[in-house]
């Protein structure tokens, strides 16, 4: 923006000195008008880059919980393997089903019971989302993701995790989405050209709340 406003100057500089160069009685600086420009440009290029640069740090936020969420359910499936035991992740607050937004907690199912019970070790808590951010599931994790001590998923049903920001592309916002596969392996999901994330098949998901 530095730059740009220093090029506007010249400019102004350029126009007002013709090929002669500045004429002695201008020599001393701008007339007020011509600062007035200047400052009116500069406001105009701030009102358009303000926007850009909220929409940059949203995309880099949207992108850092994803990458974050990915890294957890990464470490529940080496943790599971490291353990041989079955290591499980729930929504906060529990009973939440397909909604992740309000954090996670993740931990030893000694039982495999799907629920943290007296005894059982905690391994991780997550924190819930800000509040223009959610996080789904498909039906596969409602309520839990548990993988076994091999590493693979429990119940060897794959599904997905679908992060947005401001609702989505479909409401205007971001999205990104996790997929989990059969073997327990999380990848997060390439998006096409219009922001939509696409599943395993190459087929975009049609909302935050697959």
């Amino acid at each position: 923006m530095r730059a740009m406003l220093d090029s506007i100057v010249a400019g102004v500089w350029m126009l007002r000195s013709g090929a002669g160069g500045p004429r002695a009685s201008e020599a001393l600086g701008f007339t007020l008008v011509e600062m007035m420009m200047v400052i009116l440009i500069a406001a105009i290029l701030a009102g358009l880059a303000v926007p850009a640069m909220r929409g940059f740090m949203a995309n880099n936020r949207l992108a850092s919980l994803t990458d974050s969420f990915e890294s957890a359910l990464s470490l529940a499936r080496s943790e599971a393997a490291k353990a041989n035991a079955q290591v499980a992740m729930t929504p906060l607050p529990t009973g939440s089903g397909k909604v992740w937004s309000g954090g996670w907690s993740m931990f030893v199912d000694a039982n495999s019971n799907n629920s943290q019970d007296a005894g059982e070790p905690s391994i991780r808590v997550g924190v819930a989302l800000p509040s223009d951010y959610t996080l789904n599931s498909s039906t596969s994790f409602s309520g839990v993701i548990a993988f076994d001590g091999t590493g693979r998923l429990v119940g060897g049903n794959p599904g997905l995790f679908v992060i947005c920001q401001n609702g989505g592309p479909w409401g205007g916002g971001a999205a990104r989405m996790i997929t989990v596969a059969a073997s327990g392996r999380a990848r997060i999901a390439t998006n096409d050209s219009s922001g939509h994330p696409l599943d395993d098949t190459g087929t975009a998901i049609t909302g935050c709340a697959p």
